[in-house]
């Protein structure tokens, strides 16, 4: 089996730190749903009306979260209080 690398996710301190972070990932996940409703085609169409400054900030946003867990990206959904929910529903 090879090395794998630990993915090690740096604290943000700062608010506004937070708030940047928190945009950059959102902008990834926007890139990631145009490409599964549209494919790269997608991408290409919302990108053609950009300039190429901006083209290539969507490039270092896409490689700076490329390798992010998805846990990272996506706020975990609130499974254990739907479980309860559901069994005190039912009971």
């Amino acid at each position: 089996m090879g090395k794998q690398k630990k993915i090690v996710e740096v604290p943000v301190t700062s608010k506004e730190e937070r708030e940047e972070l928190q945009t950059i990932r959102m902008t990834f996940v926007c890139l990631l749903m145009m490409i599964v409703n549209g494919g790269q085609d997608e991408v290409v169409n919302f990108l053609k009306d950009k300039d190429a400054k901006a083209i290539k900030e969507y490039a270092e946003i896409w490689d700076r979260c490329a390798k992010d867990p998805v846990g990272a990206v996506f706020q975990r959904p609130a499974f254990e209080l739907l479980a309860n929910i559901k069994e005190t529903v039912k009971e």
